[in-house]
């Protein structure tokens, strides 16, 4: 009886080892094919896109704070607005607003280094932000302007502002935030720092003195 039952499971286990195998190799086939499908796609897409793409004709650049900064302009007379966008974001962002905004405004717009057709150019933040911003002021030779940031762009005419006070007529934050340093811990007075570890006055404080 023993034995026809070990005969048995060493047939059952005869059996499956090849399955076992059979499998494990239709596996290992299916990942080796899905990795060299993913490397030739991979290779005929950077094969593809490997040019330089055309810029469209009509952009319009000037140098701002020594990056090559893409702008757009609406409107032709009236006080003048401009316009900075928020990460992945450009200055086409604005287009339908700064159509309203034309009607009684000179309105510019930029791209951000980072963004858009601008230059690249780090650091990526706010101060060099605003420095672009205010470079673009003086290329556009622009005087108390109303400057409007939208998300991150807040922080980055807020920084403007701080920068140069007097370029800067009004400030409006379109859903941004800007942040400002946690305030230092207050210091101890020199009252409490002549105290002892006791929280008694020392000997040689005014408080303990006498007569």
């Amino acid at each position: 009886m023993l034995t026809s039952q070990r005969t048995a499971e060493e047939v059952a286990k005869t059996t499956q080892r090849p399955r076992l195998r059979k499998w494990s190799r239709r596996l290992l086939v299916a990942v080796v094919g899905l990795i060299v499908t993913a490397t030739l796609f991979s290779l005929g897409y950077n094969a593809a896109t490997s040019g330089r793409a055309r810029l469209p004709a009509d952009l319009r650049f000037v140098s701002a704070d020594g990056i090559r900064t893409r702008y757009r302009t609406w409107g032709s007379s009236g006080p003048p607005i401009v316009l900075v966008h928020g990460a992945a974001e450009s200055s086409d962002t604005w287009g339908r607003f700064a159509d309203l905004l034309a009607a009684g405004h000179r309105v510019y717009a930029l791209d951000l280094t980072g963004w858009g057709y601008s230059e690249r150019r780090g650091p990526y933040d706010a101060d060099r932000e605003a420095a672009q911003l205010l470079g673009l002021l003086d290329a556009l030779h622009l005087d108390r302007a109303t400057l409007v940031g939208h998300s991150t762009g807040a922080a980055v005419v807020a920084a403007a502002a701080l920068h140069a006070p007097a370029r800067v007529s009004g400030l409006v934050f379109l859903d941004g935030t800007v942040w400002t340093p946690a305030p230092e811990p207050a210091r101890r007075t020199s009252s409490a720092s002549s105290r002892t570890p006791t929280g008694r006055p020392s000997c040689g404080s005014p408080s303990a003195r006498t007569g």
